[in-house]
């Protein structure tokens, strides 16, 4: 152990040498420092070893395969002197053993045996009078060693069931399986179970799980609920249940394209991959939920698979990009490509399809499409949300067949059919786009458009070139505002469907 030059010591040296002496002992000093100089390797003898410098790797005694470490001696370092002790040989085990007695003895956190047994793992060590007192550990790659340590055992228990929650289920992974919304109850108020107790819930279901306290409360709240996906740790301070970790999201890494299906007869309590009443969703909302809470599709493709039924009134409202998707084609909502008109969706009040924030992406098609009071048939909403639509069947609607709006992406990529009017049939504002180009769009009974067919305002803008339209319409052709701009690669003022002449004003275009 060098001893550090008093203070002044350099300032007030009255030769050179005696400068070189303080300066050679400082450097010393901090070459005994963590950092200072590199780890050395130690071999144990007798159970001890003597630290020269701040780290050191140890190896057993002869190379056997395990060794006990029982004391460090003191003699180099300090009162206050750090120290880092790890495995020379991750093929062998140095087990370091709480208060073994005599100088130099270890005092561990937990007051049980310490293995080093992967050259990761390590001890930081303060010296504290004539003993080594533990200040932190590192597992490195032993993460397991470290779950057992933190009486985190994983996947302990299972179940898709309700559950009591008790004190023997301390330290343990309490996970939620299956379809069904569900609740686990503490049959123990925080005060029987003592300040520390803990354990980690992990909803791994398609469901909600809520975390019921027997008195005071859960991360201040009197339940906590988790969503498909999410794990928390819940420790006990015998007065409330606090959370000791953030809200993890768990997902599902899929390997392979995946199939949800959509019944009239099916149950949001199902798992959605089975096409039986027994098996299917009932709703868009519940399959959306299932994929962006709790899937990463690893660039994947997501069917939603919708039975024929006429008797569909629910919507989507489709928030949160969905991770792993590639683009829109990643998650794709079909009906019946042979007989589109036998899935029919009729909303009241609310959009079918809305893609309701930036980065979200999906397509729809191959079913019938209606909207009731209000609601866009498609919507897409937010910079960056893109919708793709192919072989629709666009029925009446009280709002707009296709709506892009503030920086949305709406684009057709197959033929259609037009059968019922609307406000608008295609409607871009505030730097959204709507692209259909190349395509034939058959209009069948005269379809009626109160506003125009066309309607692009605020910079928004309508890609409609090279189109085939087979039928007509009544209304207005197309509207122009604001900057807006109808693009129909200069097919002529009566290009579009309806019976009276477009207009453009305030900067907008059409050409």
């Amino acid at each position: 152990m060098t001893t550090l030059p008093a203070a002044n010591a350099i300032a007030t040296a009255a030769t050179q040498a005696a400068q070189k002496i303080n300066f050679e002992a400082l450097r010393a000093v901090i070459a005994e420092l963590l950092g200072g100089e590199a780890s050395t390797q130690l071999t144990i003898a007798g159970g001890v070893v003597t630290a020269t410098r701040a780290q050191h790797s140890i190896d057993t005694e002869g190379a056997t395969a395990t060794d006990d470490l029982d004391r460090i001696a003191q003699d180099n370092h300090p009162d206050g002197r750090f120290l880092v002790i790890r495995s020379a040989n991750g093929a062998r085990t140095v087990v370091v053993k709480h208060n073994a007695g005599g100088l130099g003895t270890i005092l561990l956190h937990d007051g049980v045996n310490f293995s080093l047994n992967s050259t990761k793992k390590a001890l930081l060590l303060r010296r504290e009078g004539t003993t080594w007192v533990e200040v932190d550990r590192i597992y490195g790659d032993k993460i397991e060693d470290m779950r057992a340590w933190l009486q985190v055992e994983p996947d302990t228990v299972s179940t898709a069931a309700a559950r009591n929650i008790t004190a023997a289920d301390r330290g343990k992974v309490i996970t939620l399986t299956g379809a069904t919304d569900r609740t686990f109850t503490f049959t123990a108020t925080p005060a029987a179970l003592g300040d520390g107790w803990e354990c980690v819930f992990k909803n791994a279901s398609t469901a909600f799980l809520t975390i019921a306290p027997a008195a005071g409360t859960i991360d201040g709240k009197a339940t906590l609920v988790l969503k498909p996906g999410e794990i928390v740790r819940v420790r006990s301070d015998a007065a409330n249940m606090d959370i000791q970790a953030a809200r993890l999201l768990w997902r599902e890494r899929l390997s392979a394209n995946r199939t949800y299906y959509i019944r009239a007869d099916g149950n949001n309590n199902n798992t959605g991959l089975a096409n039986t009443a027994g098996g299917a969703f009932a709703t868009k909302q519940k399959a959306w939920n299932v994929i962006s809470d709790t899937l990463d599709l690893n660039g994947f493709v997501v069917t939603v698979q919708i039975a024929d039924s006429t008797a569909y009134t629910d919507g989507l409202v489709a928030s949160g990009p969905v991770l792993g998707a590639l683009g829109p084609e990643s998650v794709v909502f079909q009906g019946n490509a042979g007989a589109p008109a036998n899935v029919r969706i009729t909303t009241t009040g609310a959009s079918c399809f809305l893609a309701d924030e930036a980065g979200v992406w999906f397509t729809v098609k191959d079913m019938e499409l209606r909207t009731v009071t209000s609601g866009d048939c498609i919507g897409a909403t937010g910079y960056g949300a893109h919708v793709l639509f192919s072989n629709l069947i666009f029925g009446a609607c009280a709002g707009n067949h296709v709506n892009a709006f503030i920086g949305g992406h709406v684009a057709a990529t197959g033929n259609y059919t037009i059968s019922g009017g609307a406000v608008r049939h295609w409607y871009s504002q505030n730097n959204a786009t709507v692209f259909v180009s190349g395509l034939t769009i058959t209009l069948t009974g005269t379809p009626a458009f109160s506003d125009a067919f066309a309607n692009s305002d605020w910079i928004g803008a309508i890609m409609c070139h090279s189109n085939v339209f087979s039928g007509s319409a009544t209304g207005k052709r197309y509207e122009s505002d604001r900057n807006g701009l109808i693009y129909t690669g200069g097919a002529g003022a009566s290009y579009l469907p309806g019976n009276a002449a477009g207009t453009t004003s305030l900067g907008g275009q059409y050409n």
